[in-house]
């Protein structure tokens, strides 16, 4: 899901068992800069992850280097991550995911250096 923003009005609106229906979904959450505004965004963001996390296992995250990057208590964070989900039922021994970024992982946008989570994450 690549809707650039309105995947948080999709997400928020779906209904559990229509959710389930997905072994693994892959997501990209745009305007992580809304944070900056914390108590507003998390009125949106809260039940999103809530919905997400209890039911599905985060395998992978990659920051998305195409939109660039803000700064929040003096650390930098992406504007936009892809997260890929995996259902929980699905899975029978999660062991989380490797480190990030992974071997795996290339910058969306050839020559702008990647965005990197801060290290305590």
């Amino acid at each position: 899901m690549d809707i650039e923003g309105s995947e948080y009005e999709v997400l928020n609106s779906i209904q559990i068992d229509y959710l389930m229906k997905f072994r693994i979904i892959v997501i990209e959450l745009h305007y992580l800069n809304k944070l900056l505004n914390a108590h507003e965004y998390f009125k949106v963001l809260e039940p999103i992850v809530n919905k997400l996390l209890n039911n599905f296992y985060i395998l992978h995250l990659h920051c998305n280097n195409g939109a660039g990057y803000f700064y929040l208590r003096g650390m930098k964070f992406p504007r936009a991550v892809e997260l890929t989900l995996t259902r929980k039922d699905c899975v029978k021994h999660f062991f989380g995911f490797a480190k990030l970024p992974n071997i795996l992982d290339a910058p969306n946008i050839d020559g702008v250096k990647d965005v990197s989570l801060p290290s305590c994450i």
